[in-house]
């Protein structure tokens, strides 16, 4: 049977895909047991939520077939389920390991009441509550977080070493229950005692000491009471505890106190700041003598405002790279360059989980500052940012307005340079259209036909049917190969490459510009050397070496994305590719005169894509800015769709008296007005004011 090489090929890479499916194939599980939707409801709902005391543990790892990440992590708690199941591990009750695939039937709806879309999610069922994992999917790390998310939620100490080591070791909460109390009231506050270290499992310790133990007694005081301790380097200053018998006072006092009075903020701590739900009056400053005398007194009011339980402080130091990084990808509509001495702002985690601050030029004197100003700050609406198309365009009048005082000319720098820039990206493409395509500016009165010019030598035997069918065969042939080696380099560096982006990101990064640097070279090469297309074996090298340094660039660009969304763009863009190409093949219609103006649309999304570059470094992050970023990519996919049409026609369908024997996909002359002739085949051609380009030409 016949079998055309391409057909081989096809073939070759869908075992390739089916091999590496099978790579993929789970391995025998020791000690997870895999649930249906009805067995979900049996062995995790009624035993959490039964009136009983609960005397096993679920936990149940929430996954989807298709989840690269769920393949990597099943074996990963499988390991650690053994390890836990052989003793390795003391003081943990019953525990059950289970696997719910969302994929089954009434699986969706389970998935999105207790984990939405985030896969692989590992939780663990206790007291009524689900505590999600959201650390290193390892065996060891498995196992160690589910001990301390399993383990009593409160424990007992008696001896005062014990709690000397217990502080040593990290932060911890101590309540000192008094022995006369009645025995109503010592429920009750250890009662909410319980609760709240059961809501801080996996982050805090909390302990109990009874009064008349040597702990309690060598502690003194009122009792009750609640203690903080820590190494020293917390610094921490607990402030006075009373209403143990109320569950929301406790738990915002301990939210508070176990933070230093000012939290010097920076990536590793923010998340917990953040996770409290509590507001946080923040002083952005420099390193100069004036913020150093603005932190000073921010401290002295934080220690006296701290015992009002509603605020955290906190301080972000501008001059430091960690918070300038920070500042971009959490705050992106402070702009650290605009600062103008210190300024305090207060953030907090919305209630849709998202970012919401307050800020306000005149809400920066530190010795004013007091809880009635703060609320103030929270009641106005002119000074909420939630990083909403709103707020984005309130800051751009706030900076402009802040550019405008800074400098006199500022304003009008910030209005007319990115005008001018603009102009001029649109002038220099034109220009450079014209000194591609010479033939657009020659005489429009000219009489020699608009196809006269080209060389002789250049369209000898592409008038043969036979030869343009050979040379169509040979250019899809390259094609696919190329698109064949790209697909394997950059499959493989998607596969394997995680241990090296994990272990040494700054080799990542070399590689990867420098793969970009080679293939901007090549296209130097081929725009300036054309005759180097033409002269074997030495194009087949340049081209193999674009090939693969292509092919690592976006090997390692696949490498910031998730392997099952590489994949969907994959399928995407080959089921586009297809269908354009079927669709040129089939059309009446010549669309080889939109090129110019697609190279037009290139060049200013180049200088866009490097604005969008440059704000990202700057530090403008949000909804907005990832909006823009989509829409720049959208125009983007148009665009090189458009020109997948118009290279495939030049390409496939040119007939005589065309320039065909370049590689390149811009051709001159039938850019900017094409021949009398449509293309063979088409009915009639696309026109386009090229007429208009040419009139342009002549004034200049």
């Amino acid at each position: 049977m016949f079998c055309p090489s391409n057909s081989r090929w096809a073939l070759s890479c869908c075992c390739l895909v089916v091999a590496w499916a099978a790579e993929d194939a789970v391995a025998p599980l020791k000690a997870l047991e895999t649930l249906t939707a009805f067995e979900f409801e049996e062995k995790v709902l009624q035993v959490v939520n039964g009136s009983e005391s609960q005397k096993v543990v679920p936990i149940v790892m929430f996954h989807q077939p298709w989840c690269e990440h769920c393949r990597n992590a099943i074996p990963e708690l499988d390991q650690a389920a053994v390890s836990i199941a052989e003793g390795k591990y003391a003081m943990l009750p019953a525990l059950k390991f289970y696997l719910f695939s969302c994929a089954e039937a009434g699986g969706k709806e389970i998935c999105d009441l207790h984990c939405g879309t985030s896969f692989p999610s590992i939780m663990v069922f206790r007291d009524g509550r689900a505590i999600k994992y959201n650390r290193p999917r390892v065996a060891n790390v498995f196992a160690w977080w589910i001990y301390r998310v399993t383990r009593p939620a409160v424990m007992e100490l008696s001896e005062k070493t014990d709690w000397d080591g217990v502080q040593q070791r990290g932060l911890a909460f101590l309540l000192r229950v008094p022995a006369k109390h009645s025995k109503v009231e010592t429920e009750l506050i250890l009662g909410n005692w319980q609760q709240l270290a059961l809501d801080s499992l996996d982050k805090l310790d909390f302990f109990v000491a009874f009064e008349g133990k040597e702990l309690a007694d060598s502690i003194g005081g009122p009792v009750p009471s609640v203690h903080v301790g820590g190494p020293a380097s917390y610094q921490l200053e607990p402030t006075a505890f009373e209403a143990l018998e109320d569950e929301e006072v406790m738990k915002e006092w301990v939210q508070i106190n176990q933070f230093e009075p000012v939290i010097a903020l920076n990536p590793y701590n923010w998340g917990d700041v953040v996770s409290t739900e509590l507001a946080a009056i923040t002083l952005l400053h420099a390193n100069d003598e004036e913020a150093a005398a603005a932190l000073k007194a921010f401290q002295l009011k934080a220690r006296e405002l701290r015992t009002g339980r509603k605020y955290l402080f906190a301080s972000l130091n501008v001059s430091d790279e960690e918070s300038r990084m920070l500042i971009s990808k959490k705050l992106p509509l402070f702009t650290p360059a605009l600062l103008q001495g210190p300024q305090m702002f207060v953030f907090q985690e919305g209630i849709d989980g998202k970012l919401v601050y307050w800020e306000d030029p005149k809400f920066n004197r530190v010795l004013d500052l007091s809880i009635l100003e703060v609320e103030s700050l929270m009641a106005s609406e002119e000074a909420k940012q939630d990083q909403s198309w709103e707020c984005w365009a309130k800051h751009i009048r706030k900076a402009s307005v802040r550019l405008g005082s800074h400098s006199p000319r500022s304003l009008a720098v910030a209005v007319a340079v990115p005008a001018l820039v603009l102009y001029l990206m649109v002038k220099s493409s034109m220009a450079l259209v014209g000194a591609l395509f010479p033939a657009a500016l020659q005489d429009a009165n000219s009489k020699k036909s608009k196809c006269d010019w080209a060389e002789p030598d250049e369209l000898s035997g592409i008038s043969d049917k036979v030869v343009r069918h050979g040379f169509v065969k040979k250019v899809y042939s390259i094609l696919f190969v190329q698109l064949t080696v790209t697909t394997l380099i950059a499959g493989l560096i998607t596969r394997s490459g995680d241990d090296m982006a994990r272990s040494d990101p700054n080799t990542v990064t070399m590689l990867l510009f420098f793969s970009m640097a080679v293939v901007v070279s090549m296209g130097f090469v081929f725009c300036c050397c054309p005759d180097t297309m033409r002269r074997s074996p030495l194009n087949y090298a340049l081209l193999s070496v674009f090939t693969v340094a292509e092919a690592v660039m976006v090997g390692f660009t696949c490498l910031q994305y998730t392997q099952e969304s590489v994949l969907v763009t994959l399928g995407i863009t080959a089921a586009v590719v297809l269908s354009l190409t079927l669709f040129t093949f089939q059309t009446k219609y010549d669309f080889s005169g939109l090129a110019p103006y697609m190279f037009v649309l290139v060049t200013v999304m180049c200088g866009l894509g490097f604005v969008l570059m440059i704000g990202s470094m700057l530090g403008l992050h949000g909804e907005a800015w990832k909006a823009m970023n989509l829409v720049y990519a959208a125009l983007g996919a148009l665009v090189f769709s458009a020109y997948l049409v118009v290279d495939t026609q030049m390409i496939a369908l040119a007939p005589p008296g065309w320039r065909q024997a370049h590689a390149l996909p811009l051709h001159r002359g039938r850019l900017l007005h094409g021949c009398h002739q449509p293309l063979p085949g088409h009915c009639s051609a696309l026109h386009l004011p090229a007429s208009a380009l040419r009139r342009a030409s002549q004034m200049r």
